[in-house]
């Protein structure tokens, strides 16, 4: 339509709510934007001839109609221009031109089209809005899906899973639901509300589940899922007793092999057992629950023995063995007496042992006779292995043993008993009296018997109780005739040597042992050194040889190195070293001059630093006041008595006891009431003279650098230094 008014185009409110049934699926609405101006969108016209007004052109009013709603798939037709659509939009416009054209292939989106109208000198345009709206959706119902389907689980697995995460749907898949249906009971339930289903500790059995997936609409869909468990075919065991075998005596033992019996599972249990039926009876069987029978004491004949295995679900089988057992080829016995003997009266009675003969299939008779011999003897158990003779006199007797066996074959063997007078006690012998002088203390104690028969003497040194302590018997020698001794000190040991005989006749003697003091140890002198004992290697050790024999400035022979011992811990000294020098004399003592020298003038000359020097024994007389200490070397002074320090000062720090402690005090008490009784004295001096003692301070004031300031009453004083 065009007319000679125009009015601005309208738009549709937006998100409108139209229904588009009701429209014919068509609903078009008026763009936002505002068309051009007529003046800016009039065309173009002819020319006008020179001399003519030029023509007016008029504003035509265009009415495209209600807004276009269209709902695929619908193709509708109208009579528009495209100008805008959505992407990828391939329709066709038909009909362009007309006054309705027909616009196809549309797609879902927003469409703006131009509509122009021309005429006479008359020009006119408007927008209008095409929004086509997808086809409609109809919600279809979920589809369940369960994998697998159907499945079989072999015992001793008990697990399953069921998957549902697979069952699809149009829009999406809301809820999942699983049932059983059917088959044993479960332990521990189901989870009924996920996609998958897992199942643990089955039964043997047939289980059903119902899988149900619903949409967002409510629709939904089930299927059925069966988990068949079965048991696993459980065949009977098979047991094999192992082959048959044959023994031949005398061998009588024999193993049979029964751990080639097999099952499909595992045999739990072996069971031997001798069939009523064995043809021979006597037997000893061990092992009758392992795989391997253990048989012994085997007896000619024919064996069978019946092996039953079991297997887990408590199936039975059995299997027989056979064991032959033949008598073997018989050996002839062996006699045996043992060595001859000779005995000493008063002996009447020995015994008679053969129990050491042997044969292969049994010994079956004993017997026991004198061949020859003084008259009177008698045996008894003359059958038996052991026998007593009796009725001995002094002389030579022949024993013999015959021995048979179960085939009658019978073996002899001789045996001389030589009888003696009767002899002499033993008499022991101790070695007699013995003396040690220090540093040796070792000694050996040669002992013996006299005797007819010494092989039959025993020997037993036992020390005196009021004999030392110390002292070490070595290699157990208190049994031996000589007994061998070490480590022995200063003192008198006594030990009685015992001996007897077979028949219990003693005798005894006594040694003496006197061990002196070694005669140089009051010249030894200790000297403890720096260095583990450990890393003293002998020639450092001849190296401090030389260097104490150079220090003290006599030959090197005169220097005597008894040992090296490990010092005490006490004394954190690693080492100790003993010096024993003889032949010289020093106008002080050995000690004292090593201590002077070693820990004072010269201490870096021997190898090793000197920590302390001291004389093996403790030679201080302690002023007669006291005890000198062995293992301090310090003395021990009696009640009321003590050190005096400025002595031992003076003596190179060894101790005394010369101070009385009476003494002591009054001289103490003396002193101080001495020094204080000067004291005043001077006091009252200034107080008595104090012109002389300002002249005094004067002078102090004028040379107080070179004077003593002393306070004298309330002024000063003071005196040339």
């Amino acid at each position: 339509d065009s007319s000679s008014s125009s009015a601005p185009p309208t738009a549709p409110p937006p998100n409108s709510t139209s229904d588009p049934t009701s429209q014919g699926h068509i609903r078009t609405s008026l763009p936002t934007e505002t068309p051009p101006p007529a003046a800016t969108t009039a065309p173009p016209t002819a020319a006008p001839q020179q001399g003519c007004a030029p023509p007016t052109v008029r504003t035509l009013l265009v009415s495209v109609g209600d807004p276009v709603q269209v709902t695929l798939p619908l193709n509708p037709r109208c009579p528009l221009i495209l100008r805008r659509f959505p992407p990828g939009h391939r329709g066709a416009i038909e009909g362009q031109h007309s006054k309705s054209p027909k616009l196809s292939g549309l797609s879902a989106g927003e469409y703006v089209v131009k509509v122009t109208v021309t005429g006479d000198h008359a020009y006119g345009e408007a927008l209008v809005n095409i929004t086509v709206r997808p086809a409609a959706r109809v919600n279809r119902p979920p589809t369940a899906v369960a994998s697998p389907q159907t499945q079989e689980v072999l015992l001793p697995a008990s697990s399953a899973t069921i998957d549902g995460s697979r069952s699809t749907d149009d829009a999406a898949v809301v809820g999942y639901r699983w049932e059983q249906l059917g088959g044993p009971v479960l332990e521990r339930g189901i989870q009924v509300d996920t996609p998958s289903l897992h199942l643990s500790h089955l039964q043997p059995g047939e289980y059903a589940f119902r899988f149900t997936v619903t949409d967002s609409e409510g629709l939904a869909d089930s299927t059925v899922a069966t988990v068949k468990v079965v048991k696993p075919a459980d065949h009977p065991p098979v047991a094999d007793a192992g082959p048959n075998q044959t023994v031949s005596l005398p061998s009588d033992h024999v193993t049979l092999y029964g751990n080639r019996s097999d099952d499909d599972h595992a045999v739990v249990d072996y069971l031997w057992t001798l069939d009523p039926n064995s043809q021979a009876k006597e037997v000893t069987m061990q092992g009758t629950r392992t795989p391997f029978l253990q048989l012994s004491d085997l007896r000619e004949g024919v064996y069978t023995f019946k092996l039953t295995v079991t297997d887990s679900a408590g199936q039975q089988s059995s299997s027989t063995a056979f064991v032959i057992v033949q008598p073997g080829s018989n050996g002839a016995p062996r006699a045996a007496v043992g060595p001859d003997r000779q005995l000493t009266l008063p002996v009447s009675v020995a015994q008679l042992n053969g129990s050491a003969s042997t044969d292969d299939q049994g010994i079956t008779r004993f017997h026991w006779e004198a061949v020859s011999g003084p008259p009177g003897l008698k045996i008894e158990h003359a059958d038996k292995a052991i026998a007593i003779a009796t009725g001995f006199r002094t002389g030579s007797y022949t024993f013999r043993l015959t021995v048979e066996d179960q085939q009658g074959v019978s073996c002899h063997d001789p045996h001389l008993i030589h009888l003696a007078g009767e002899s002499s006690p033993p008499v022991a012998h101790a070695g007699g009296s013995h003396t040690l002088v220090l540093p040796n203390n070792s000694l050996v104690l040669r002992g013996g018997a006299s005797s007819a028969d010494p092989a039959a003497v025993s020997f037993l040194w036992v020390r005196d109780g009021q004999s030392p302590a110390a002292g070490d018997v070595l290699y157990g020698s208190e049994s031996w005739p000589s007994l061998h001794l070490a480590n022995l000190v200063e003192g008198t040991y006594l030990f009685q040597l015992r001996v007897s005989d077979a028949q219990d006749r003693s005798s005894s003697a006594t040694a003496s042992v006197e061990v002196l003091p070694d005669p140089r140890r009051q010249t030894e002198v200790e000297l403890e050194l720096r260095v583990p004992l450990s890393q003293v290697s002998w020639q450092q050790r001849d190296t401090l040889r030389r260097q104490i024999a150079a220090l003290l400035h006599v030959p090197d022979t005169d220097v005597d190195l008894r040992g090296l011992r490990a010092a005490s811990e006490i004394r954190r000294a690693p080492l100790s070293l003993f010096n024993g020098i003889s032949h010289h004399t020093f106008r002080t003592p050995l000690a004292r001059r090593l201590r002077t020298l070693l820990l004072q003038e010269r201490a870096d000359l021997l190898l090793f630093r000197a920590l302390r020097v001291e004389p093996t024994v403790c030679l201080l007389s302690c002023s007669d006041h006291g005890r000198c200490d062995p293992l301090t070397k310090r003395c021990v002074c009696e009640p009321f008595w003590m050190e005096n320090p400025v002595w031992r000062l003076l003596q190179d720090s060894e101790s005394n006891c010369d101070w009385n402690v009476l003494y002591v005090i009054v001289s103490s008490f003396a002193g101080v009431v001495l020094i204080l009784s000067v004291g005043w004295a001077c006091v009252c001096c200034c107080k008595r003279y104090p012109s002389s003692c300002g002249r005094v301070a004067q002078e102090v004031t004028s040379r107080r650098d070179s004077g003593l300031l002393v306070q004298c009453g309330g002024a000063a004083y003071g005196e040339q230094g």
